[in-house]
């Protein structure tokens, strides 16, 4: 997410990517703040500091470490993609990559769990 959304794909606020997870999934901001600081203190994935701006807000940033692993994921998810390609003709390639845009498309209009479940909801016959 920080390659991502973050600035400089280096760089987010802690709140921000609690707001994202917890709007993704159903944990808590507690779970995805511990998760953080594990990936900090044990596996030294990510550096927490403070904002300058606000001492009650964190900032989260990728570590060198943190980086090379994730260097190293898209280099396999490349050569996994690669690999899959290979197997399947130009237009099942064009394809794919058209139906995965189109996905992409929806995702960032995507309201969050809780709006979807809230217009299910509504949509019930009573």
């Amino acid at each position: 997410m920080i390659r991502t959304k973050g600035e400089g794909g280096k760089v987010m606020r802690r709140k921000d990517i609690e707001q994202a997870l917890t709007g993704w999934y159903e944990i808590s901001s507690s779970t995805v703040s511990k998760t953080v600081q594990s990936m900090s203190r044990q596996l030294g994935l990510v550096k927490i500091y403070e904002d300058p701006l606000s001492a009650r807000e964190k900032i989260v940033s990728l570590t060198e470490k943190g980086e090379q692993l994730l260097a190293q994921m898209e280099r396999n998810g490349a050569a996994l993609m690669g690999w899959m390609m290979e197997t399947m003709s130009k237009e099942e390639v064009l394809q794919g990559i058209n139906f995965l845009k189109h996905v992409s498309e929806i995702f960032e209009k995507f309201p969050g769990v809780d709006e979807i479940i809230k217009r299910g909801q509504e949509a019930q016959p009573k």
